[in-house]
C-alpha cells in the first residue's frame, strides 16, 4: 500500500514513524519546508506540488492508494488543494485534526474569526506575545505607538529588531517553563495564538493561565470535507488495518 502524507504536525511525524516500521505501507511523507533527517527510515519531500495538478498527477502517475492529510489545521489551502487533487485523481482522502482545546470555568479565553479582529481586540494592553509570526509580516510596520510586540518565530535570521517588535527564536511548540519564564520576565498582558489543539501546543496556553494572562485566540478555519476525519493516531491505525486489510506490527 502507498500513502502519501501531508505532513506539518506533531501527530504526522509520529505516524509517519509508525508506517515506517510496517513492511506492508510505503510512505511518502510531504512537508512545506525541509525538516531535519527523520529519525525512522522513510522518503520525505517538500516544497509543493505546482498546485492542484501537480498533485493530482503525483497521486495518479506514481500509484497511490491513499492521501492522508495531517497539516496544520490553519493550512486551509493547501487541505483545500488535497481534497480537489484526491477527487481528480480517484485517490481517497483522509484527514486528521487534534480536537480544539476546551476552555475550563477560570480560563480568560476569547476567540476572533481573524488576526485583524484580534489585533484590534488588543488595542487595550501594551506588552503583547504572539506565540507565531504567520501573518503578521504585513502588520510590522503598523503596530500601535504604545504597544511592544514580542514574537515567537523560527529563526531571527533576517527578522529586524525595533523599539517596539522583539523576535524570540524557537522552533516546535513553546514548553510550559520557557513560556512562563517569558510570560513574567517580559511582563507580558496577552497573549495571541492559534487554537492549534494538542497536548504538546497547550504547554504555553497552560503558562499563561498560571501567569494570569488572558489568551485571545484566532479560530480555526471550517474544515475540508474528505473521505474520513480523524481526531487522534490510534483511529487511523484501526482504519488502516480494517479498510485494507493490513497485518501491521
Amino acid at each position: 500500500m502507498k500513502i502519501l502524507l501531508l505532513g506539518g504536525t506533531q501527530e504526522g511525524k509520529q505516524l509517519a514513524e509508525w508506517f515506517a516500521n510496517q513492511p506492508q505501507i510505503e510512505l511518502i511523507y510531504s512537508t512545506k519546508k525541509a525538516l531535519t533527517r527523520p529519525s525512522a527510515d522513510y522518503t520525505t519531500i517538500h516544497g509543493g506540488f505546482s498546485g492542484v495538478n501537480g498533485l493530482a498527477e503525483k497521486l495518479k502517475n506514481e500509484g497511490f492508494d491513499l492521501l492522508l492529510d495531517m497539516t496544520y489545521p490553519y493550512a486551509a489551502k493547501m487541505s483545500q488543494n488535497a481534497v480537489i487533487a484526491a477527487s481528480l485523481s480517484s485517490v481517497p482522502i483522509w484527514s486528521f485534526q487534534s480536537p480544539p482545546w476546551i476552555a475550563e470555568p477560570d480560563n480568560q479565553w476569547y476567540f476572533y474569526s481573524s488576526l485583524p479582529e484580534v489585533l484590534e481586540a488588543i488595542t487595550p494592553y501594551h506588552r503583547c506575545f504572539f506565540s507565531t509570526a504567520n501573518g503578521l509580516q504585513k502588520k510590522w510596520n503598523t503596530i500601535p505607538s504604545h504597544q511592544h510586540w514580542f514574537i515567537r518565530c523560527r529563526s531571527e535570521k533576517g527578522q529586524k529588531t525595533t523599539d517596539q517588535r522583539r523576535f524570540i527564536e524557537g522552533r516546535g511548540p513553546l514548553e510550559y517553563d520557557e513560556a512562563f519564564k517569558h510570560f513574567v520576565s517580559l511582563e507580558i498582558e496577552v497573549l495571541i495564538s492559534y487554537d492549534s489543539g494538542g497536548k504538546a501546543a497547550k504547554a504555553k496556553i497552560e503558562a499563561a493561565k498560571a501567569a494570569s494572562i488572558p489568551v485571545f485566540f484566532i479560530c480555526r478555519p471550517i474544515p475540508q470535507q474528505t473521505d474520513r476525519q480523524f481526531t487522534n493516531i490510534t483511529s487511523i491505525k484501526n482504519a488502516l488495518i480494517q479498510d485494507y486489510c493490513l497485518n501491521v506490527a
